[in-house]
């Protein structure tokens, strides 16, 4: 009994630990609370066919709370289940953790398997009324689609950008709500502020909660080595060590591993996956954002609008038996990288079409050397020691000159794009007034 009142500590400080015999009679309890028999429980199913189990949000047989159950089964010496030990974390817990992680542009939800809401950021899901009015969210995941990702679907009415991903170990779905109104004025803040924080908050959760119940926390370890061992009839048991850093150093290593994995999932909403450069729909939002800013600065200086597309791609890829397809489109990305500035906005707007947003020009006859240097880069195209030939054909358009709006800019650059393709291709072409 003194082992599970120590690992506790370790455990959390909303979580106690049972040990559960194999007729699914609880034994010990840490919170002293009555003992009960569990063997309807689907977690302790699982543990008599030796499976570790992380459970959905349940009703507490003995004290009558939501919680959730981290279990872990113990074997005799044949390997034989003779019972289990768990650890419960209380609902409070993880909807504090929720609300606490909030802000006030995006809704933070979290569902179990089986797409129950479990805890929501703008309800107190303790409550039974507020959790009957954070039903209506429970079809919300039968409108997503894969593992994870982000979509734009209408939420009880409201425009809304829907992120989510579902943890493979529990099943769980963690989603985050954000109005598209608002992401559309915030555009570089919509991966940073709305989707890491969703990401975060609930795999933090769940990360922690499997390393401390079967990896991360050495006392746990040792309190289930005794039980074995017990179970094994042998005299000396295991000490359960006193605690030290390494457990927070394991954690911080995981929660390292959690954000590199966000910002990846970041860079996957807004980056075209074969070339890396932004794809159509970033790309036409930060050109908004840049846009207003020059015409709010009423600086000297001009903007340009580059649409290029590459003349014989489709010929080539078919020539070569289609062996070159990507390989052309990731070494032209990079020789568009080396030609204009780092802080200039470089995107792919489809199979072989570019676009470049270079601001903060005080002269407008770079932007046709720059041109120059696009058809340079083409026809110098090589891979695999081989020089394929490759000619682009460059429209651009100037601001204020050819207009003052996304929409005209673009369109201007894309006809003067089709002059220069129209007279041949591995030109350049000014838009017309």
């Amino acid at each position: 009994m003194q082992l599970l009142n120590d690992a506790t500590h370790f455990a959390s400080n909303n979580s106690l630990l049972v040990l559960t015999a194999a007729n699914g009679q609880q034994l010990i309890r840490t919170d002293n609370m009555p003992l009960v028999n569990v063997s309807s429980r689907e977690h302790f199913q699982a543990a008599m066919q030796k499976q570790d189990y992380i459970s959905d949000i349940i009703l507490s047989m003995s004290t009558g709370e939501l919680i959730t159950v981290l279990e872990v089964p113990v074997l005799d010496s044949r390997q034989h289940p003779i019972g289990m030990v768990q650890c419960n974390y209380d609902l409070l817990s993880i909807q504090n953790f929720v609300q606490k992680h909030d802000d006030e542009f995006s809704a933070l939800l979290v569902f179990d398997k089986n797409n129950q809401i479990v805890s929501h950021s703008e309800f107190n899901l303790t409550s039974i009324e507020q959790r009957q009015a954070a039903q209506v969210y429970n079809t919300l995941p039968d409108s997503l689609t894969g593992s994870h990702g982000t979509i734009r679907i209408p939420v009880l009415g409201q425009d809304s950008l829907v992120s989510s991903i579902r943890d493979e170990t529990t099943g769980w779905l963690i989603v985050t709500i954000s109005p598209y109104s608002i992401l559309q004025q915030q555009i570089t803040q919509l991966i940073i502020n709305m989707a890491i924080v969703g990401l975060l908050v609930m795999l933090l959760v769940l990360a922690a909660a499997y390393l401390l119940s079967k990896k991360a926390t050495l006392p746990l370890l040792k309190i289930i080595q005794s039980v074995k061992q017990l179970a094994n009839q042998q005299e000396k048991l295991a000490p359960l060590p006193s605690a030290t850093n390494d457990e927070l150093d394991e954690i911080t290593i995981a929660l390292t591993d959690i954000h590199n994995a966000q910002k990846n999932f970041r860079q996957a909403a807004e980056r075209d996956p074969i070339t890396k450069l932004y794809n159509n729909h970033a790309l036409e939002a930060i050109s908004r954002i840049k846009l207003q800013h020059y015409l709010e600065d009423d600086s000297n200086t001009c903007m340009a609008f580059f649409m290029l597309s590459l003349d014989n791609y489709q010929q080539i890829c078919q020539a070569s038996q289609h062996k070159y397809d990507t390989d052309i489109l990731i070494h032209f990305s990079r020789s568009l990288r080396d030609v204009f500035r780092s802080g200039d906005i470089i995107g792919r707007l489809d199979e072989a079409c570019f676009m470049v947003i270079i601001d903060q020009l005080k002269e407008t006859d770079i932007v046709l050397k720059k041109g120059a240097l696009i058809n340079q880069a083409a026809n110098q195209l090589t891979i695999d020691g081989k020089n394929l030939q490759l000619t682009a054909s460059v429209g651009i358009s100037l601001v204020p000159l050819h207009g003052k709006t996304f929409k005209i800019l673009s369109h201007a650059a894309k006809q003067a794009m089709t002059e220069a393709h129209n007279a041949g291709g591995n030109t350049c072409r000014l838009a017309q007034i």
